[in-house]
Protein backbone atom coordinates (compact mmCIF):
# COMPACT_ATOMS: atom_id res chain seq x y z
CA UNK A 1 0.00 0.00 0.00
CA UNK A 2 1.55 3.36 -1.04
CA UNK A 3 2.26 6.05 1.92
CA UNK A 4 -0.39 8.40 0.55
CA UNK A 5 -3.11 6.10 0.63
CA UNK A 6 -5.58 5.31 3.89
CA UNK A 7 -7.03 2.13 4.77
CA UNK A 8 -10.97 2.20 4.73
CA UNK A 9 -12.22 1.12 8.61
CA UNK A 10 -13.55 -2.44 8.65
CA UNK A 11 -17.21 -2.75 9.52
CA UNK A 12 -15.83 -5.02 12.38
CA UNK A 13 -13.62 -2.16 13.63
CA UNK A 14 -16.02 0.51 12.90
CA UNK A 15 -18.81 -1.33 15.08
CA UNK A 16 -15.64 -1.97 17.96
CA UNK A 17 -15.26 2.06 17.80
CA UNK A 18 -19.09 2.50 18.30
CA UNK A 19 -18.89 -0.06 20.69
CA UNK A 20 -16.38 2.03 22.66
CA UNK A 21 -17.70 5.09 22.29
CA UNK A 22 -20.83 4.05 24.64
CA UNK A 23 -19.04 2.16 26.85
CA UNK A 24 -17.09 5.44 27.45
CA UNK A 25 -20.08 7.07 27.92
CA UNK A 26 -21.55 4.73 30.34
CA UNK A 27 -18.51 5.02 32.73
CA UNK A 28 -18.84 8.80 32.30
CA UNK A 29 -22.69 8.19 33.45
CA UNK A 30 -21.76 5.54 36.02
CA UNK A 31 -19.40 7.75 37.57
CA UNK A 32 -22.02 10.14 37.72
CA UNK A 33 -24.07 7.84 39.73
CA UNK A 34 -26.30 7.20 36.64
CA UNK A 35 -27.35 3.93 36.07
CA UNK A 36 -30.06 4.40 33.37
CA UNK A 37 -27.87 3.73 30.18
CA UNK A 38 -25.44 0.22 30.35
CA UNK A 39 -23.27 -0.46 27.94
CA UNK A 40 -24.62 -2.71 25.33
CA UNK A 41 -23.16 -6.02 24.98
CA UNK A 42 -22.94 -7.49 21.28
CA UNK A 43 -20.88 -10.50 21.15
CA UNK A 44 -17.96 -12.22 23.43
CA UNK A 45 -15.46 -9.98 22.05
CA UNK A 46 -13.06 -7.70 24.41
CA UNK A 47 -15.00 -4.63 24.44
CA UNK A 48 -18.16 -7.08 25.44
CA UNK A 49 -16.57 -8.56 28.09
CA UNK A 50 -15.14 -5.20 29.62
CA UNK A 51 -19.07 -4.15 28.95
CA UNK A 52 -20.13 -7.31 30.70
CA UNK A 53 -17.69 -6.15 33.99
CA UNK A 54 -19.02 -2.83 34.11
CA UNK A 55 -22.92 -4.15 34.36
CA UNK A 56 -22.27 -6.03 37.08
CA UNK A 57 -20.30 -2.93 38.70
CA UNK A 58 -23.40 -0.65 37.71
CA UNK A 59 -25.66 -3.15 38.58
CA UNK A 60 -23.78 -3.39 42.51
CA UNK A 61 -23.47 0.00 42.92
CA UNK A 62 -27.15 0.32 41.89
CA UNK A 63 -27.67 -2.20 44.80
CA UNK A 64 -25.37 -0.45 47.04
CA UNK A 65 -27.38 3.14 46.59
CA UNK A 66 -30.44 2.16 47.24
CA UNK A 67 -29.88 0.29 50.00
CA UNK A 68 -28.54 3.66 51.61
CA UNK A 69 -31.34 5.65 50.77
CA UNK A 70 -33.71 3.01 52.09
CA UNK A 71 -31.53 3.24 55.49
CA UNK A 72 -31.63 6.81 55.16
CA UNK A 73 -35.24 7.11 54.73
CA UNK A 74 -35.80 4.28 57.66
CA UNK A 75 -33.66 6.42 59.75
CA UNK A 76 -35.45 9.57 59.03
CA UNK A 77 -38.87 7.78 59.97
CA UNK A 78 -37.18 6.81 62.78
CA UNK A 79 -36.43 9.92 64.16
CA UNK A 80 -39.83 11.20 63.30
CA UNK A 81 -41.96 8.58 65.10
CA UNK A 82 -39.64 9.16 68.53
CA UNK A 83 -40.46 12.66 68.17
CA UNK A 84 -44.34 12.26 67.60
CA UNK A 85 -43.99 9.53 70.59
CA UNK A 86 -41.74 12.32 72.78
CA UNK A 87 -44.65 14.87 72.17
CA UNK A 88 -46.97 12.88 72.96
CA UNK A 89 -45.85 12.03 76.19
CA UNK A 90 -44.50 15.17 77.16
CA UNK A 91 -47.85 16.79 76.96
CA UNK A 92 -50.09 14.63 79.78
CA UNK A 93 -46.22 14.75 81.82
CA UNK A 94 -46.88 18.56 81.80
CA UNK A 95 -49.66 17.90 83.55
CA UNK A 96 -48.96 15.30 86.20
CA UNK A 97 -45.47 17.20 86.92
CA UNK A 98 -46.93 20.62 87.24
CA UNK A 99 -50.16 19.34 89.42
CA UNK A 100 -47.70 17.24 91.82
CA UNK A 101 -45.72 21.14 92.29
CA UNK A 102 -49.19 22.30 92.97
CA UNK A 103 -50.18 19.78 95.62
CA UNK A 104 -46.18 19.64 97.45
CA UNK A 105 -47.51 23.39 98.03
CA UNK A 106 -50.53 22.79 99.48
CA UNK A 107 -51.39 21.92 102.84
CA UNK A 108 -50.82 18.35 103.09
CA UNK A 109 -50.37 15.66 105.74
CA UNK A 110 -47.22 13.53 106.08
CA UNK A 111 -48.39 10.96 104.25
CA UNK A 112 -50.20 12.61 101.79
CA UNK A 113 -46.84 14.38 100.68
CA UNK A 114 -44.93 11.48 100.15
CA UNK A 115 -47.26 9.76 97.78
CA UNK A 116 -47.32 13.41 95.91
CA UNK A 117 -43.38 12.95 96.02
CA UNK A 118 -43.52 9.40 95.17
CA UNK A 119 -45.96 10.47 91.92
CA UNK A 120 -43.31 13.26 90.87
CA UNK A 121 -40.17 11.42 91.23
CA UNK A 122 -42.09 8.65 88.72
CA UNK A 123 -42.86 11.52 86.90
CA UNK A 124 -39.20 12.93 86.31
CA UNK A 125 -37.69 9.08 85.83
CA UNK A 126 -40.34 8.95 82.92
CA UNK A 127 -38.92 12.02 81.80
CA UNK A 128 -35.34 11.18 82.04
CA UNK A 129 -36.26 8.58 80.06
CA UNK A 130 -38.02 9.88 77.49
CA UNK A 131 -34.62 12.05 77.10
CA UNK A 132 -32.29 9.30 76.96
CA UNK A 133 -33.70 7.64 73.92
CA UNK A 134 -34.37 10.94 71.81
CA UNK A 135 -30.57 11.82 72.80
CA UNK A 136 -29.54 8.19 71.90
CA UNK A 137 -31.82 9.44 68.20
CA UNK A 138 -29.63 12.72 67.74
CA UNK A 139 -26.50 10.86 68.16
CA UNK A 140 -27.03 7.99 66.09
CA UNK A 141 -28.31 11.43 63.35
CA UNK A 142 -25.33 13.13 64.56
CA UNK A 143 -27.39 15.76 65.27
CA UNK A 144 -26.82 15.91 68.93
CA UNK A 145 -25.91 19.89 70.39
CA UNK A 146 -24.17 22.07 73.36
CA UNK A 147 -25.95 24.87 73.91
CA UNK A 148 -23.76 26.91 76.56
CA UNK A 149 -24.85 29.22 78.99
CA UNK A 150 -24.18 30.80 81.92
CA UNK A 151 -24.58 28.93 85.17
CA UNK A 152 -23.55 28.23 88.91
CA UNK A 153 -21.64 25.67 89.31
CA UNK A 154 -22.96 24.62 93.06
CA UNK A 155 -26.85 25.71 91.79
CA UNK A 156 -26.63 22.66 89.39
CA UNK A 157 -24.85 19.97 91.49
CA UNK A 158 -27.63 20.56 94.09
CA UNK A 159 -30.21 19.77 91.76
CA UNK A 160 -28.54 16.59 91.39
CA UNK A 161 -28.41 15.52 94.62
CA UNK A 162 -31.58 16.73 95.78
CA UNK A 163 -33.31 14.64 92.81
CA UNK A 164 -31.96 11.54 94.23
CA UNK A 165 -31.44 12.29 97.86
CA UNK A 166 -34.72 10.76 98.23
CA UNK A 167 -34.36 7.78 97.10
CA UNK A 168 -31.08 7.25 98.77
CA UNK A 169 -32.51 8.31 101.66
CA UNK A 170 -35.17 5.35 101.89
CA UNK A 171 -32.80 2.69 100.79
CA UNK A 172 -30.77 3.65 103.78
CA UNK A 173 -27.92 4.67 102.01
CA UNK A 174 -25.40 7.33 102.83
CA UNK A 175 -25.14 10.33 100.58
CA UNK A 176 -22.26 11.95 101.72
CA UNK A 177 -22.42 15.37 99.31
CA UNK A 178 -18.67 17.24 99.29
CA UNK A 179 -20.04 18.67 96.39
CA UNK A 180 -21.60 21.91 98.47
CA UNK A 181 -18.05 22.47 99.44
CA UNK A 182 -16.58 23.89 96.11
CA UNK A 183 -16.62 27.38 95.31
CA UNK A 184 -20.13 29.17 94.49
CA UNK A 185 -18.64 30.11 90.69
CA UNK A 186 -20.40 30.93 87.59
CA UNK A 187 -19.31 29.44 84.53
CA UNK A 188 -20.20 29.23 80.75
CA UNK A 189 -21.19 25.54 79.58
CA UNK A 190 -24.13 23.56 78.80
CA UNK A 191 -25.20 23.05 82.50
CA UNK A 192 -28.48 21.09 81.60
CA UNK A 193 -26.31 18.40 79.81
CA UNK A 194 -24.19 18.43 82.66
CA UNK A 195 -27.16 17.70 85.31
CA UNK A 196 -27.95 14.89 83.10
CA UNK A 197 -24.69 13.37 82.87
CA UNK A 198 -24.52 13.62 86.63
CA UNK A 199 -27.65 12.88 87.27
CA UNK A 200 -27.63 9.49 84.80
CA UNK A 201 -24.58 8.50 86.87
CA UNK A 202 -25.39 8.98 90.36
CA UNK A 203 -28.83 7.30 89.30
CA UNK A 204 -27.34 4.69 88.90
CA UNK A 205 -25.47 4.49 92.06
CA UNK A 206 -28.23 4.74 94.23
CA UNK A 207 -30.02 2.23 91.57
CA UNK A 208 -27.33 -0.49 92.38
CA UNK A 209 -26.50 0.11 95.81
CA UNK A 210 -28.28 -1.85 98.42
CA UNK A 211 -26.42 -0.83 101.65
CA UNK A 212 -23.35 1.44 102.39
CA UNK A 213 -23.06 4.76 101.09
CA UNK A 214 -22.16 7.07 97.68
CA UNK A 215 -19.94 9.75 98.18
CA UNK A 216 -19.73 12.98 95.96
CA UNK A 217 -16.22 14.31 95.72
CA UNK A 218 -14.79 17.05 93.08
CA UNK A 219 -12.29 20.05 92.65
CA UNK A 220 -12.62 22.66 90.58
CA UNK A 221 -8.78 23.58 88.84
CA UNK A 222 -9.15 27.64 87.83
CA UNK A 223 -6.01 28.42 85.11
CA UNK A 224 -6.35 31.51 83.28
CA UNK A 225 -8.20 29.98 79.97
CA UNK A 226 -10.63 27.53 81.51
CA UNK A 227 -12.24 25.85 84.88
CA UNK A 228 -11.77 22.12 84.77
CA UNK A 229 -14.71 20.58 86.50
CA UNK A 230 -13.85 17.62 88.13
CA UNK A 231 -16.19 15.28 89.91
CA UNK A 232 -16.67 11.53 90.93
CA UNK A 233 -19.24 9.44 92.49
CA UNK A 234 -18.26 6.39 94.47
CA UNK A 235 -20.63 3.89 95.38
CA UNK A 236 -20.34 1.17 97.60
CA UNK A 237 -22.61 -1.70 95.27
CA UNK A 238 -21.84 -5.11 93.69
CA UNK A 239 -18.63 -3.52 91.37
CA UNK A 240 -18.25 -3.96 87.70
CA UNK A 241 -15.92 -6.54 86.68
CA UNK A 242 -12.74 -5.67 84.43
CA UNK A 243 -14.23 -7.39 81.51
CA UNK A 244 -17.67 -5.28 81.38
CA UNK A 245 -15.65 -1.82 82.08
CA UNK A 246 -15.61 -0.64 78.51
CA UNK A 247 -19.04 -2.70 77.16
CA UNK A 248 -20.97 -0.69 80.27
CA UNK A 249 -20.98 2.11 78.32
CA UNK A 250 -22.47 0.44 75.04
CA UNK A 251 -25.91 1.33 74.13
CA UNK A 252 -28.85 -1.06 75.51
CA UNK A 253 -26.35 -2.53 78.09
CA UNK A 254 -27.44 -3.14 81.64
CA UNK A 255 -24.57 -5.32 83.47
CA UNK A 256 -24.23 -8.76 83.85
CA UNK A 257 -26.94 -11.32 84.00
CA UNK A 258 -27.69 -10.64 87.93
CA UNK A 259 -28.14 -7.02 87.45
CA UNK A 260 -30.26 -7.61 84.68
CA UNK A 261 -32.25 -10.01 86.82
CA UNK A 262 -32.60 -7.37 89.70
CA UNK A 263 -33.13 -3.73 87.77
CA UNK A 264 -34.69 -2.48 85.09
CA UNK A 265 -33.66 0.14 82.66
CA UNK A 266 -32.97 0.55 79.28
CA UNK A 267 -29.32 0.53 79.32
CA UNK A 268 -28.66 3.79 77.62
CA UNK A 269 -27.59 6.18 79.86
CA UNK A 270 -24.08 5.81 80.54
CA UNK A 271 -23.83 5.39 76.57
CA UNK A 272 -25.27 9.12 76.42
CA UNK A 273 -23.71 10.33 79.37
CA UNK A 274 -20.05 9.16 77.92
CA UNK A 275 -21.16 10.66 74.57
CA UNK A 276 -22.39 14.16 76.06
CA UNK A 277 -19.38 14.49 78.22
CA UNK A 278 -16.93 13.58 74.68
CA UNK A 279 -19.44 16.32 72.70
CA UNK A 280 -18.79 19.01 75.74
CA UNK A 281 -14.74 18.25 74.91
CA UNK A 282 -14.28 16.28 78.51
CA UNK A 283 -14.19 12.33 79.92
CA UNK A 284 -16.06 9.57 81.58
CA UNK A 285 -14.24 7.43 82.94
CA UNK A 286 -14.77 4.16 85.57
CA UNK A 287 -12.53 2.72 88.51
CA UNK A 288 -14.64 -0.32 89.71
CA UNK A 289 -14.04 -3.69 91.71
CA UNK A 290 -16.35 -6.14 91.77
CA UNK A 291 -18.25 -6.87 95.51
CA UNK A 292 -16.27 -3.31 96.73
CA UNK A 293 -17.48 -1.09 94.73
CA UNK A 294 -17.79 1.47 91.35
CA UNK A 295 -15.93 5.28 90.80
CA UNK A 296 -17.63 6.94 87.80
CA UNK A 297 -15.50 10.15 87.21
CA UNK A 298 -16.54 13.23 84.94
CA UNK A 299 -14.06 15.89 83.67
CA UNK A 300 -15.38 18.37 82.09
CA UNK A 301 -14.08 22.19 80.54
CA UNK A 302 -15.93 25.09 81.19
CA UNK A 303 -15.11 28.98 80.63
CA UNK A 304 -15.17 30.98 83.70
CA UNK A 305 -17.72 33.78 84.20
CA UNK A 306 -15.76 36.74 85.98
CA UNK A 307 -19.00 38.52 86.85
CA UNK A 308 -22.54 37.65 87.99
CA UNK A 309 -23.95 39.91 86.12
CA UNK A 310 -24.59 37.73 82.99
CA UNK A 311 -26.23 35.10 85.43
CA UNK A 312 -29.83 36.10 86.58
CA UNK A 313 -30.57 36.87 89.97
CA UNK A 314 -32.99 34.62 91.58
CA UNK A 315 -35.57 36.59 93.43
CA UNK A 316 -37.19 36.44 96.64
CA UNK A 317 -39.74 33.36 96.35
CA UNK A 318 -42.79 34.94 98.21
CA UNK A 319 -42.46 38.07 95.84
CA UNK A 320 -45.25 37.97 93.35
CA UNK A 321 -44.97 38.35 89.59
CA UNK A 322 -46.87 41.47 88.04
CA UNK A 323 -46.69 39.93 84.29
CA UNK A 324 -50.53 39.08 82.60
CA UNK A 325 -49.97 35.99 80.58
CA UNK A 326 -52.05 34.43 77.86
CA UNK A 327 -51.41 30.22 78.20
CA UNK A 328 -52.89 29.23 74.20
CA UNK A 329 -53.09 25.45 74.25
CA UNK A 330 -55.47 22.86 72.95
CA UNK A 331 -55.19 20.82 75.63
CA UNK A 332 -57.70 21.66 78.84
CA UNK A 333 -55.02 19.67 81.50
CA UNK A 334 -52.21 21.53 80.10
CA UNK A 335 -54.22 25.01 80.29
CA UNK A 336 -54.98 24.23 83.65
CA UNK A 337 -51.93 23.57 85.31
CA UNK A 338 -50.05 26.30 83.28
CA UNK A 339 -52.44 29.02 84.42
CA UNK A 340 -52.64 27.70 88.39
CA UNK A 341 -48.34 27.66 88.18
CA UNK A 342 -48.55 31.28 86.84
CA UNK A 343 -51.32 32.39 89.82
CA UNK A 344 -48.96 31.05 92.43
CA UNK A 345 -46.08 33.03 91.08
CA UNK A 346 -48.55 35.80 91.31
CA UNK A 347 -48.87 36.32 87.41
CA UNK A 348 -52.51 37.24 86.19
CA UNK A 349 -53.03 34.94 83.84
CA UNK A 350 -55.93 34.40 80.67
CA UNK A 351 -56.27 30.98 78.45
CA UNK A 352 -57.24 30.56 75.05
CA UNK A 353 -57.76 27.04 73.51
CA UNK A 354 -57.20 27.67 69.96
CA UNK A 355 -55.40 29.87 67.57
CA UNK A 356 -58.34 31.96 66.35
CA UNK A 357 -59.76 31.96 70.28
CA UNK A 358 -55.83 33.76 71.52
CA UNK A 359 -55.95 36.47 68.09
CA UNK A 360 -59.70 37.42 69.44
CA UNK A 361 -58.43 37.56 73.16
CA UNK A 362 -55.38 39.87 71.72
CA UNK A 363 -57.14 42.22 69.63
CA UNK A 364 -58.47 43.77 72.72
CA UNK A 365 -56.35 43.18 75.86
CA UNK A 366 -52.16 43.58 76.02
CA UNK A 367 -50.00 40.87 77.73
CA UNK A 368 -46.59 41.19 78.86
CA UNK A 369 -46.13 37.22 77.81
CA UNK A 370 -47.46 35.03 75.70
CA UNK A 371 -47.15 31.18 75.84
CA UNK A 372 -47.98 29.98 72.60
CA UNK A 373 -48.32 25.83 71.90
CA UNK A 374 -47.17 25.33 68.59
CA UNK A 375 -49.21 21.82 68.36
CA UNK A 376 -53.07 22.75 67.93
CA UNK A 377 -55.22 21.58 65.10
CA UNK A 378 -56.72 24.23 62.29
CA UNK A 379 -54.68 26.77 63.01
CA UNK A 380 -51.32 26.33 65.00
CA UNK A 381 -48.72 28.40 67.28
CA UNK A 382 -46.64 29.00 64.46
CA UNK A 383 -49.74 30.45 61.78
CA UNK A 384 -51.28 32.32 65.27
CA UNK A 385 -47.82 33.75 66.24
CA UNK A 386 -47.19 34.74 62.70
CA UNK A 387 -50.80 36.56 61.79
CA UNK A 388 -50.54 38.24 65.42
CA UNK A 389 -46.97 40.01 64.57
CA UNK A 390 -48.10 40.65 61.03
CA UNK A 391 -51.14 42.29 62.68
CA UNK A 392 -49.74 44.23 65.77
CA UNK A 393 -46.07 45.13 64.34
CA UNK A 394 -46.26 48.47 67.40
CA UNK A 395 -47.24 45.97 70.28
CA UNK A 396 -43.90 44.94 70.73
CA UNK A 397 -45.83 41.32 71.57
CA UNK A 398 -43.80 38.80 73.79
CA UNK A 399 -44.33 35.12 72.74
CA UNK A 400 -42.95 31.70 73.76
CA UNK A 401 -43.09 28.56 72.38
CA UNK A 402 -44.78 26.40 74.01
CA UNK A 403 -43.95 22.87 72.88
CA UNK A 404 -43.54 18.97 73.58
CA UNK A 405 -40.93 18.93 70.43
CA UNK A 406 -37.46 19.97 71.98
CA UNK A 407 -34.93 19.86 69.09
CA UNK A 408 -32.69 22.39 68.14
CA UNK A 409 -34.13 22.52 64.93
CA UNK A 410 -37.86 23.27 66.39
CA UNK A 411 -36.56 26.10 68.43
CA UNK A 412 -35.22 27.43 65.15
CA UNK A 413 -38.57 27.04 63.00
CA UNK A 414 -40.06 28.91 66.30
CA UNK A 415 -37.58 31.68 66.51
CA UNK A 416 -38.07 32.35 62.63
CA UNK A 417 -41.46 32.66 62.58
CA UNK A 418 -40.63 36.03 65.32
CA UNK A 419 -41.19 33.87 68.84
CA UNK A 420 -38.85 35.36 71.28
CA UNK A 421 -38.19 32.02 73.53
CA UNK A 422 -38.49 28.34 73.95
CA UNK A 423 -40.12 26.56 76.56
CA UNK A 424 -40.24 22.37 76.59
CA UNK A 425 -43.02 20.84 77.89
CA UNK A 426 -43.13 19.64 80.98
CA UNK A 427 -40.83 22.32 82.46
CA UNK A 428 -41.03 23.13 86.55
CA UNK A 429 -42.03 25.79 88.30
CA UNK A 430 -38.47 27.06 88.62
CA UNK A 431 -38.20 27.41 85.30
CA UNK A 432 -41.56 29.30 84.43
CA UNK A 433 -40.86 31.99 87.06
CA UNK A 434 -37.52 32.30 85.61
CA UNK A 435 -39.25 32.56 81.96
CA UNK A 436 -42.01 35.21 83.33
CA UNK A 437 -39.68 37.15 85.27
CA UNK A 438 -37.79 38.63 82.42
CA UNK A 439 -40.87 39.68 81.07
CA UNK A 440 -42.73 41.23 83.96
CA UNK A 441 -44.28 44.64 83.49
Amino acid sequence: MKEDEVEEPTCEHAGQEVQLGEITESIIAMAQLNFNAPPPIRGDGPLDAVAVGLVALGEELQSSLTAQRQAEEANESKTRFLANISHELRTPLTTILGSAELLEKSELNQRQLQQVQQVRDAGELLMRLISDVLDFSKIEAGTLSIEPFSFGVRDCLRRVVDAHKGQADEKGLGLHDQWNTLPDIHVQGDGHRIEQVLSNVLGNAVKYTIDGRIDLSGEIIDTDDEILLKLTIRDTGPGIPPDQHNKIFERFTIGDSSNRRRQSGAGLGLSISKALTEAMGGQLTLQSTPGIGSAFSVQIPLQRVRTNAEVPQSKDNQEAIACRVLVVDDTAMVRKVTADLLQILGCEVEVAASGHEAMRIVADQDFDLILMDCQMPVMDGLETTTRLLSLYPDRNLKIVALTAHSSKRDEEISRATGMVDHLNKPFRLDQLKAFVQRFQS
